[in-house]
């Protein structure tokens, strides 16, 4: 297949430094053998200022940065990886299920840290199954189902269609 993608009529290449996209299994990002050299490599040498964003997320870079990411619980990887992401200070974050695995003070902290992150000159496109993360980030929704979308609206707008909601099995 062939095809363009592109934002403001600029291929989106010409953004690639301004987009962090982060996959659903946080271990197909990590390539270094420590946190801080994996920290180091992503943020091309800024990861000295970065480091807080770690506690956005609830993990001290202090306790992990020496250990291999492969060492790190699926929860901590997961959000190691998300706060590796931060530290780029992308433009646009496109998260791929960023709670899924995390228990529920992780997921409140991943919450608080895309709303603090959130501002009127950034994009964040979450794919989600996660209804409360979807309450609470609120803005637009595109519902994709078996290859192709099916509905788009305000977030608040599917929230409250039960219909809609359980014809797509997101609510029972």
């Amino acid at each position: 297949t062939r095809g363009r993608v592109c934002l403001n009529n600029l291929e989106i290449a010409h953004y690639r430094a301004h987009i962090a996209y982060l996959f659903q299994f946080p271990e197909a990002i990590f390539f270094s053998d420590s946190v801080g050299k994996e920290l180091e490599d992503i943020c091309a040498g800024r990861s000295e200022f970065q480091k807080g964003a770690f506690d956005r997320v609830g993990v001290s870079f202090e306790e992990i940065e020496h250990r291999h990411p492969f060492t790190l619980s699926e929860g901590y990887a997961r959000l190691t990886a998300l706060a590796m992401q931060f530290a780029r200070q992308p433009d646009v974050l496109i998260l791929d299920e960023p709670t899924i695995g995390l228990d529920w003070k992780h997921q409140e902290r991943v919450i608080g840290a895309l709303k603090e992150w959130l501002e009127p000159q950034r994009i964040l496109v979450a794919v989600t199954h996660d209804l409360d993360l979807l309450r609470e980030m609120q803005g637009m929704t595109w519902l994709m189902a078996d290859g192709g979308l099916r509905w788009s609206g305000a977030t608040q707008d599917l929230l409250s269609d039960d219909t809609l909601l359980k014809s797509y099995a997101l609510r029972a």
